[in-house]
């Protein structure tokens, strides 16, 4: 039964462990990959390049061990799950993460805009409005990170380890910031080393990227019901303190698809002429790879952690309403190509008709089992791709190769799904806050902070002044 796959025993927890580290590997792979298929520079700056991937490596691969020493590493001693935070400060700061990770998203995308629109290069845009969001985002996810980490030393109890594990999802909070603290500085000399950005998945851009996706993880961590026992339902039933971490599911899927598939759903007419744009340079199978791997990761991370019939669905449809209410506001050229979002839904379909079928019928659904079937979808997103984008085409000559990567890509995300869905359906009952105040302001705080972040978005894009290139 799922219900019981989600049950821990001692020798399952160390498994557990070991496949945190086992996904950390993973990530690792997937941030080298995509540093080559980012593109290199010219050979003179080669051995620069290479000097920075090792120094990027060598230090975010220490930050990754010193994390998984402390929140994931089997240990022999006993561990109380007791937050340092009140329940309403757990709140408040997991809302801050999820506000600044919308802020974050709409900067993104207006600066694609902008950039397109007005032609400025690097070196131009370091103040102009979009980045200076992104700037304020990755601040406050930082600010929230710092506080977290004073709050664990004056309050926590035991010893480092004890200290984290105690309340997990704010340990992941700090950890975050530490690599924001480092990853931020890494762009600005990442550009100085080769110039311009070669592709959109330049490295610093994925790992600011993975970086906002732990602050959402962590964001919804702390703001899910606790002690919720769910059980299988309709999404027709959805809860009021469910709305919170679907909409932050939907949100995931904002930036890592916008960053992995803008060299395909931005390109040109003129662009099939001249056939310069790295997109040509990389394989035909590669936009419906991420795209089928992000659509079975949160679709399958949605039916672990929120029990809903359809859930995958209902994400896959505000994931494509989101992408079009960024759009407008910072007016994007792309809004047309925004269709291109539509190749989630099909994949989400299919997760979700297999989580029904099989809790139906009392079976587990393990990921190896959902990744394959949820490549079904390719039947329609294939068709689909050919008239959303301009370049790769489906043809007899790929199409071998667009069946069978991105299956395995779609075995991947159910698995990288699981890991996360399993996640965060943990802290439902663990950790008690401090206290359980129930202050009678406190259900204004999520829709306020929420409200106040739209109307500053709002002010911030009104009153900006398109940039002007200086001769």
């Amino acid at each position: 039964m799922l219900n019981d796959s989600l049950q821990t025993s001692p020798a399952k927890n160390n498994r557990q462990h070991y496949t945190t580290l086992i996904a950390g590997v993973f990530i690792l792979a997937v941030f080298v990959i995509l540093a080559y298929w980012g593109g290199l520079p010219p050979t003179d700056k080669i051995p620069l390049f290479a000097l920075g991937i090792a120094v990027l490596i060598i230090v975010c691969g220490g930050i990754s061990v010193l994390g998984w020493v402390l929140l994931f590493r089997p240990v022999a001693f006993p561990v109380a799950h007791r937050s340092v935070l009140t329940g309403l400060q757990r709140q408040v700061i997991g809302v801050a993460l999820i506000v600044t990770t919308g802020l974050e998203m709409v900067g993104g995308t207006w600066d694609e805009a902008w950039h397109t629109r007005y032609g400025i290069p690097f070196g131009k845009d370091f103040f102009w409005r979009p980045h200076l969001l992104i700037y304020s985002s990755l601040l406050c996810v930082i600010v929230a990170a710092s506080v977290s980490y004073i709050a664990l030393v004056r309050r926590g109890k035991g010893n480092w380890v004890q200290r984290f594990r105690a309340d997990p999802a704010l340990g992941m909070v700090i950890f975050t910031g530490l690599f924001l603290a480092f990853s931020i500085p890494a762009d600005p000399i990442w550009h100085s080393i080769y110039g311009e950005d070669i592709s959109a998945f330049s490295i610093p851009h994925v790992l600011l990227t993975m970086m906002f996706v732990f602050a959402l993880v962590a964001g919804s961590a702390l703001v899910t019901p606790p002690n919720v026992v769910r059980k299988w339902q309709s999404v027709l039933r959805l809860r009021i303190q469910d709305t919170l971490p679907l909409f932050v599911l939907a949100l995931l899927l904002q930036t890592p698809v916008t960053l992995l598939t803008a060299e395909w759903y931005s390109l040109q007419p003129a662009n099939l002429v001249s056939r310069t744009a790295i997109a040509f340079q990389l394989p035909d199978w590669l936009p419906i790879v991420f795209v089928i791997f992000l659509a079975t990761w949160i679709a399958v991370a949605a039916n672990r952690q929120l029990r809903y019939f359809g859930v995958g669905t209902v994400l896959g449809v505000l994931s494509v309403l989101f992408r079009f209410a960024v759009t407008i506001p910072v007016n994007s050229p792309f809004t047309p190509q925004s269709s291109f979002w539509l190749l989630l839904i099909p994949p989400m379909i299919i997760v979700d008709v297999v989580y029904f079928i099989r809790v139906k019928r009392d079976q587990a659904c393990p990921w190896w089992l959902v990744g394959p079937l949820a490549s079904i979808g390719l039947v329609v997103m294939l068709p689909l791709a050919n008239r959303l984008l301009l370049y790769p085409q489906v043809a007899l000559g790929n199409l071998l190769g667009m069946i069978v990567f991105p299956t395995l890509a779609a075995t991947m995300g159910a698995w990288i799904g699981t890991l996360t869905g399993d996640y965060l359906a943990a802290q439902n009952v663990t950790p008690k806050p401090v206290t359980t105040e129930a202050a009678p302001y406190r259900r204004w705080i999520v829709p306020g902070m929420a409200v106040a972040a739209v109307l500053f978005v709002l002010w911030f894009i009104a009153t900006a002044t398109p940039p002007v290139l200086s001769s």
